[in-house]
C-alpha cells in the first residue's frame, strides 16, 4: 500500500512539473491608426483573476503561468474592446492593436437623450433606456420627444417624422445602415420600422451628413441595432407592456449570443395589438392595429475585419378611422361642423375597411476592413421589398380587393472609405448605387395613382474634417447624384390638355386609348449638394457651431405622376411632370453651454433658416365632381419658401436626485412666391419634465411632465364652397379645411422601480398619458376635422434582462 501511495504522489509531482507553470506572457498594446503605444490599457485574464495596466510604453507582462488556453481581454478608454484566445505552450510575446477614437467634444446627458454637435451639425441621440420605456409606441411617436421634431399624423397609428417642418421625401430614414425605401412619399405612410429592434436612434437636424444622401432637406434619422457581443456570452431581454386605452399592448423579446471563435448572433421579435382607441367622450371607431416584426443578424470577425448578414421583417394592419371615410365633400362639410364623429361604434378589436396592410422586408450583407495606419473600408449590399395594400369600402365583386396594391423592390450597393491616420485631419469618400422597381397590381380595377416605374440612382461624395486644436473644428463636403426614371403612364386627355402637356410632351405619347393617352417618360436629374461648417469651443463648458448646407431634391414619383382619387386620403391628388428639383440653402447656428448653477445647468440653443427654391408644395385647389361624389383636389405646385425657427433645450439638475428639463420649438414658414403662410407647419410648442430619482438599491423614480401646444395662427385660407342638392334644392356649403384647432395643455406621469428577480433585474414602469382626460385636436393630424385625439391612457410595463 505504501508503494502504491508513493507512486501516486510521484506521478502527481511529475504531472505538475510537466504542466510547466513558469511561462511568461507579454506584449504591447498599440493604436491601430497611427502605431502609437497605448498606456493604461487594461489587460485581463478572467480565468486566473489577473489584470494589469500597460505602462507608458504600452507594455504588459504576466509571469508564472501554466500551459493552457486562456481568454484575454483588453480594454482602453474610448477604444473598442479586444478579446483574444491565447494558447501557452512556451513563453509568448504579442503585439495587439486597438481602434482608438478621440472624443472631440463634451456631451450633455439627460434622461436617456444625448444632445451634441456632430462635426458642426446638431445631433440628438435617443438611447436604449428611453427606447425600452416606449416599446409600445411607434418610432414616429418617440421622435416627437426631441425638440424641433414633430409628426404629421393620420389618426393615432400613422405618424411621419417631421424635422423643422419637413417630412416625407425630405427626411432620410436609415434602417440599420440602409436607406429605408417604403413609399415614404405618401403623407399617410408611416415608417415601416419596429422601434424595439434598435439600441440607438440619432436625429440629425440638417442636410450636411452627405454620406447618406444629398436630398435630406429636413434631416436624417439613423437607427442602429444593438452591438453584438465580442466575447462568449449570452444575454437578452423580455418586455411586456399593457395599455388601458385601446385595451392592448406589446410583447418584445431579444437575445444575443457571442462565441470565442469571433462569431456572434442576435435576434429580436415583437408583437403589438390594440383595439379602438377612445377619445374622452367617444370611441374612435376602427382605430385598432396589429403589428408583427422580427430581425436577426449573424456576424463573424473582429475589429480588423468583419462580415455580417442581417434580415428584418415588418408587417402591420392599420385601421383607418371610419369617420374619416367620406363619400363626398358634403360629408366633409358636415363632419367638420359635427360635434362628434359621424361614426361612433362600440369598442372592438376588429379592423374593418378602410385599413392598410403593409409589409417590409430588408436583407443586408456588409463587409468592413480596417487598414493599419490608414483607415477603414465598408461595403454593403441591401435588398428591400415593400408591399402596400389599401382597402376601401367597396361593393360588388371588388369588395375584398384592395383599392391600391403596390409593390416596391429596391436594390442598393455602397462602398465607403474613411482615412483617419492623419494628424488633425480625416477624410471620408464613397459611392452608392440604387435600382428601384415599382409595380401596381391592375387587379384593383382602379386607375393607378402612381404608375409603374424603374428608377436608377447613383451618387458619390467626399467630406473632410479638420481640427487644428481642441478649440476649433472645421468640416466640408461635396456630393453629386444622378437619377434616371423610366415610366409609362396613362393620362386622361382632359387632364393632359388642362396641364398644356400637348405642347410640352406630345412626343411622349405612344398610344391612344379612347379618353386616355399612354405616355412614356424618361427623366434625368443631376444634383449637387454641399456643406461647410465650423465650431469653436473656448473651454470645456461651451461650444458654438455654424453650418451651411446646400441640398438638392428631385421630385418623387407621387409629385410627378399622381392623377386621380387617393382613397385612403379621401382626396384627388394631381402631380406635375414638369416639376424641377428643390434647391435648399439651410444655415444653422448652435450654442451649447454648461453652467455651474445648483448641480448643473445645460443649455442648448439651435437657430436655423432654410430658403428653398422651387419648393414642391401640395395645396388644396377646390373640388372635383366624380361619379362617386365631390372630392377636394390637392395639387402639387412649386414656390419659393422660407422656413426659420428655434429649438431650445434647458436641463437643470437641482441636486443629485431632482432634475427639471424644458424644451421649446418654434417654426416660422412663408410662401415667398404668394406672400402666404405655409400650411401644415408645427405650431409653437413648450414641454417640461420634473423628475426625481432616489439613490437606492431599487432605483425608484417618478416624473411629471406637461406639454403646451399653441394654436397655429399662421395659415393660408384655402376654404372653398360647394354646391349640393338638399331636399331637392341646390345649396352652397362652406368647406372649412383651413382653420386650425385651439391650443391645448396635456399632463402625464411616469414612475418606476427595479427589483431583483432570479438574480437578474426586473424593471417595472408605469405611465399615465393625458391625466386630465382633455379633449383636444392636433393641427398636424390629418383627421383633425373628424374627431378628438385619444383620451387618458394608463400603461404598465415589465422589462426583464438576463
Amino acid at each position: 500500500m505504501k508503494i502504491y501511495l508513493t507512486c501516486l504522489a510521484m506521478s502527481a509531482i511529475a504531472l505538475v512539473n510537466a504542466q510547466n507553470c513558469d511561462l511568461k506572457f507579454e506584449g504591447h498594446i498599440i493604436d491601430f491608426h497611427d502605431n502609437q503605444v497605448l498606456d493604461e490599457a487594461l489587460v485581463s485574464i478572467p480565468a486566473l483573476n489577473l489584470s494589469q495596466l500597460t505602462d507608458e510604453n504600452g507594455y504588459f507582462s504576466f509571469e508564472n503561468l501554466c500551459q493552457g488556453d486562456y481568454e484575454v481581454l483588453v480594454t482602453h478608454e474610448e477604444c473598442e474592446p479586444l478579446q483574444e484566445m491565447v494558447t501557452l505552450n512556451q513563453n509568448e510575446t504579442v503585439s495587439w492593436f486597438l481602434e482608438h477614437h478621440i472624443i472631440q467634444l463634451e456631451s450633455i446627458e439627460a434622461k436617456g437623450f444625448q444632445k451634441r454637435a456632430v462635426e458642426t451639425q446638431s445631433e440628438t441621440h435617443i438611447h436604449q433606456e428611453e427606447i425600452n420605456k416606449n416599446s409600445v409606441e411607434t418610432i414616429g411617436y418617440l421622435l416627437k420627444s426631441v425638440s424641433g421634431v414633430s409628426g404629421l399624423e393620420t389618426g393615432n397609428n400613422i405618424i411621419k417624422p417631421m424635422i423643422h417642418g419637413m417630412h416625407s421625401s425630405r427626411i432620410i430614414m436609415m434602417n440599420q445602415g440602409v436607406r429605408q425605401e417604403d413609399m415614404e412619399w405618401g403623407a399617410e405612410h408611416a415608417p415601416n420600422m419596429d422601434l424595439n429592434a434598435f439600441e440607438d436612434i440619432r436625429i440629425l437636424k440638417g442636410a450636411s451628413a452627405l454620406r447618406y444622401g444629398g436630398d435630406a432637406i429636413g434631416g436624417i434619422v439613423i437607427t442602429e441595432l444593438p452591438k453584438l457581443p465580442k466575447r462568449d456570452t449570452l444575454k437578452g431581454v423580455v418586455s411586456m407592456t399593457g395599455i388601458s386605452n385601446g385595451r392592448g399592448g406589446n410583447l418584445n423579446a431579444a437575445i444575443q449570443k457571442g462565441f470565442n471563435s469571433h462569431w456572434a448572433f442576435q435576434a429580436q421579435a415583437s408583437y403589438k395589438k390594440h383595439g379602438d382607441f377612445k377619445a374622452p367622450d367617444y370611441y374612435l371607431s376602427n382605430s385598432g392595429s396589429e403589428q408583427k416584426a422580427f430581425v436577426t443578424e449573424l456576424a463573424y470577425g473582429d475589429f480588423k475585419r468583419k462580415i455580417s448578414l442581417s434580415y428584418s421583417y415588418f408587417d402591420t394592419d392599420l385601421g383607418i378611422m371610419k369617420a374619416s371615410h367620406l363619400g363626398n365633400l358634403s360629408d366633409l362639410a358636415d363632419a367638420i361642423n359635427a360635434i362628434e364623429p359621424t361614426v361612433n361604434d362600440d369598442f372592438t378589436y376588429r379592423i374593418d375597411k378602410p385599413f392598410q396592410n403593409v409589409q417590409h422586408h430588408l436583407a443586408k450583407l456588409k463587409y468592413e476592413k480596417r487598414f493599419q495606419n490608414f483607415g477603414k473600408l465598408e461595403t454593403q449590399y441591401a435588398f428591400q421589398f415593400n408591399k402596400r395594400q389599401e382597402y376601401d369600402v367597396r361593393i360588388g365583386e371588388v369588395t375584398d380587393i384592395p383599392s391600391m396594391d403596390v409593390e416596391l423592390s429596391t436594390h442598393s450597393a455602397e462602398a465607403y472609405l474613411s482615412i483617419d491616420n492623419l494628424d488633425h485631419f480625416n477624410l471620408e469618400t464613397g459611392i452608392d448605387f440604387n435600382f428601384q422597381h415599382n409595380y401596381s397590381d391592375p387587379k384593383t380595377q382602379n386607375k393607378r395613382l402612381v404608375p409603374d416605374f424603374n428608377k436608377w440612382k447613383t451618387g458619390a461624395f467626399v467630406s473632410a474634417n479638420f481640427r487644428p486644436n481642441f478649440q476649433w473644428k472645421f468640416n466640408t463636403g461635396l456630393r453629386y447624384d444622378f437619377m434616371h426614371m423610366d415610366t409609362k403612364k396613362y393620362y386622361f386627355k382632359r387632364y393632359w390638355n388642362s396641364m398644356n402637356y400637348n405642347d410640352l410632351y406630345a412626343n411622349n405619347i405612344i398610344g391612344d386609348f379612347g379618353n386616355e393617352w399612354l405616355t412614356h417618360f424618361k427623366l434625368d436629374y443631376h444634383n449637387i449638394s454641399a456643406s461647410l461648417g465650423a465650431s469653436f469651443a473656448p473651454n470645456n463648458d461651451s461650444e458654438i457651431s455654424m453650418n451651411y448646407a446646400y441640398a438638392n431634391r428631385p421630385p418623387n414619383p407621387a409629385e410627378l405622376f399622381s392623377e386621380g382619387l387617393h382613397h385612403s386620403a379621401v382626396s384627388i391628388e394631381l402631380g406635375d411632370v414638369s416639376l424641377n428639383p428643390e434647391k435648399a440653402h439651410k444655415i444653422t447656428l448652435n450654442y451649447a453651454q454648461n453652467v455651474a448653477f445648483l448641480n448643473g445647468l445645460n443649455l442648448n440653443v439651435l437657430a436655423y433658416h432654410n430658403y428653398i427654391q422651387d419648393y414642391i408644395y401640395q395645396i388644396p385647389s377646390g373640388a372635383e365632381y366624380t361619379i362617386r361624389g365631390a372630392f377636394p383636389v390637392w395639387k402639387f405646385k412649386q414656390i419659393d419658401a422660407e422656413i426659420s425657427g428655434i429649438d431650445l433645450d434647458i436641463d437643470l439638475d437641482i441636486n443629485q436626485a431632482l432634475s427639471w428639463n424644458h424644451q421649446l420649438s418654434y417654426v416660422y414658414a412663408n410662401d415667398k412666391t404668394n406672400n402666404l403662410a405655409l400650411i401644415q407647419m408645427p405650431p409653437f410648442e413648450w414641454s417640461q419634465e420634473l423628475s426625481y430619482a432616489w439613490n437606492s438599491k431599487l432605483e425608484p423614480y417618478i416624473s411629471f411632465s406637461s406639454q403646451w401646444v399653441a394654436e397655429q395662427n399662421r395659415y393660408a385660407d384655402y376654404n372653398f364652397t360647394i354646391n349640393i342638392l338638399e331636399n331637392g334644392e341646390q345649396v352652397s356649403k362652406l368647406v372649412d379645411i383651413s382653420t386650425p384647432p385651439s391650443s391645448y395643455f396635456l399632463m402625464s406621469l411616469k414612475a418606476g422601480v427595479s427589483v431583483n428577480f432570479f438574480n437578474h433585474p426586473l424593471q417595472i414602469n408605469g405611465k399615465i398619458n393625458n391625466i386630465s382626460n382633455t379633449s383636444y385636436r392636433n393641427y398636424l393630424n390629418r383627421f383633425k376635422h373628424y374627431a378628438d385625439e385619444m383620451g387618458r391612457q394608463f400603461q404598465l410595463q415589465f422589462i426583464y434582462s438576463f
